[in-house]
């Protein structure tokens, strides 16, 4: 939840680490191989979502997306909601231009049956493939903003899901125009610009920066981190600020005794909008302004915003 100075996004989130673990017991083999059968089943059912931003000036992302068909009809939906926030939100209003079509390139009917649902009608065709733009102009820790020098893509306003798929691995290829040179996420990766999730719910937990982005690496008793920082800040002395971070990381880890993580842990700083910031799952999303260290007042405020997102780690 934002605080009145709009300070902190949220201040609870699901722990995809802290869950209850599955246990395949040896007496139980003819049920364990049943499930496993229905596991790599599950497994060749992979969504592959593409973003692009030939429109990036005008502030819209383009993606196109793939999923495997198994029915007569499919119903793909835009969440009305993104991990660690309490509010509804109304991400489908920013969906444009939706097209649907079969293997063959020939269009298929998308109608909308709800303010965030599209129905398809698949009979006969082993592979849907939507196309459509997303508006990003709302500048929030909880939401995506595209310019002509970065993108910030919050997951659940810019990627579509069945029922079905909201269970399936998913990919993502992040196509970057000229002048771009990266992008950040806390998705392993697959291949260069190759990003997987073990499902819908991961990939919309794990946001995606890209642009031209400085990156600042450190460790924790072994555990990498990165504080990756947007655009240019005369001020901002990002050595300084990554030994800080790392201090506070090292100060909690030793709170809770025990290291959450299985792979790297990314703080994403963006010089622009509301002062706040929202937790996620290997990553934290925050924005400051570029003065924020003029004064060592508004420093430590970043600092102690930091430390809040990063507690919800676990």
């Amino acid at each position: 939840m934002i605080s009145p100075i709009g300070q902190f996004e949220g201040d609870a989130t699901r722990n995809r680490r802290s869950g209850l673990r599955s246990i395949v017991f040896a007496w139980a083999a003819a049920a364990g191989c049943l499930w496993l059968g229905g596991l790599q089943a599950q497994d060749r059912n992979v969504v592959r979502h593409e973003v692009s931003f030939p429109l990036r000036h005008n502030q819209y992302a383009h993606v196109t997306a793939t999923w495997p068909v198994a029915g007569e009809s499919m119903q793909l939906v835009m969440p009305s909601w993104t991990p660690g926030s309490y509010l509804i939100r109304d991400f489908a209003a920013q969906v444009e231009n939706l097209q649907a079509r079969g293997p063959d390139g020939r269009p298929l009917e998308a109608r909308k049956t709800a303010k965030n649902r599209w129905r398809i009608e698949t009979p006969g065709i082993e592979s849907l493939t939507v196309s459509y733009q997303v508006w990003a102009g709302e500048l929030n820790v909880a939401t995506s903003w595209v310019e002509s020098e970065l993108a910030l893509l919050n997951g659940a306003g810019i990627f579509l899901y069945s029922e079905a798929s909201r269970r399936w691995p998913q990919e993502v290829v992040v196509t970057l125009p000229a002048g771009w040179a990266n992008v950040f996420t806390a998705l392993p990766r697959e291949d260069p610009g190759v990003f997987v999730a073990r499902d819908y719910d991961e990939l919309v937990d794990s946001p995606i920066a890209a642009g031209n982005m400085r990156r600042y690496d450190f460790q924790v008793r072994g555990q990498p981190y990165a504080l990756v920082l947007s655009g240019a800040a005369p001020l901002w002395d990002g050595e300084r600020s990554r030994d800080d971070v790392a201090r506070i990381v090292e100060a909690q880890q030793d709170f809770w005794g025990v290291n959450p993580f299985e792979r790297e842990y990314l703080f994403l700083n963006f010089f622009m909008g509301p002062f706040g910031g929202l937790e996620h799952d290997h990553s934290t999303v925050l924005m400051s302004g570029l003065w924020q260290v003029a004064e060592e007042g508004e420093y430590r405020k970043w600092l102690g915003l930091v430390s809040h997102e990063f507690f919800h780690a676990w």
